[in-house]
């Protein structure tokens, strides 16, 4: 399981004592409020916020590829107080709105432990990026063991959607999946002059009706229906 956890971009400066604005991706702050030590890291292309909780998962939480050192420097938190939908942040040796603008972009990384704490039937998102999605081959629910399950892919992403959360899921090399459908980063479905063309992403709405068991020790979430990904 992921051991850090991006909570967010810290935004621009506020007042004269060196406070940060910051605003949660998972929209919680209790969390925030409690942080005593935080890594604070250089942000990294491709950090778009995340939404808040939908559908049992917590969406707010994420990490990269953090690393186990202190990227970025670590920082006492002084100051934590909830303004409007956010939090002011005040870390130890910023003293002034000058030295607060250097660490505006940065990343706030804390331990698992540190994150916002899960409900019943919620998971962080970067603990299901990398699971298989299987399947029986008539369909329906199955212990995570089970010998019937078919890989048919590996999350990559849970991302938000018009009408609720969607799983990402990168078919399985050798998986037996109809190439139909809308393709998930916009690459071609069909084959051309250099052979054919590789499978690309499917999106499936993550609701309780489209998935059964969710096993990160067995790192498997079964689909209770394989129609949905044809």
């Amino acid at each position: 399981m992921t051991k850090r956890f991006v909570l967010g971009v810290l935004g621009g400066p506020f007042g004269l004592k060196g406070h940060l604005k910051f605003r949660p991706w998972s929209g919680e702050n209790a969390h925030i409020l409690r942080l005593k030590t935080v890594i604070l890291a250089p942000p990294r292309r491709g950090n778009a916020p995340r939404a808040g909780d939908r559908n049992g998962v917590r969406a707010g939480d994420r990490t990269g590829d953090m690393p186990d050192g202190d990227a970025g420097g670590s920082y006492t938190v002084e100051e934590a107080a909830v303004s409007g939908t956010g939090v002011l942040l005040k870390f130890n040796g910023i003293d002034s709105p000058e030295k607060a603008k250097t660490l505006a972009g940065y990343e706030l990384v804390v331990d698992r432990a540190d994150a916002a704490r899960l409900g019943p039937g919620e998971y962080y998102v970067e603990d299901l990026r990398g699971l298989a999605v299987a399947a029986l081959r008539n369909g329906g629910n199955a212990a995570p063991d089970d010998p019937a399950l078919e890989v048919l892919g590996r999350v990559t992403d849970i991302i938000e959607g018009g009408g609720g959360l969607l799983l990402e899921m990168r078919p399985e090399r050798g998986a037996v999946l109809p190439a139909g459908g809308s393709p998930a980063d916009g690459s071609p479905v069909g084959g051309g002059k250099d052979g054919p063309a590789r499978e690309t992403a499917r999106l499936i709405p993550f609701r309780h009706e489209f998935f059964g068991e969710i096993s990160l020790e067995h790192g498997v979430i079964v689909l209770l229906s394989r129609w949905i990904v044809e």
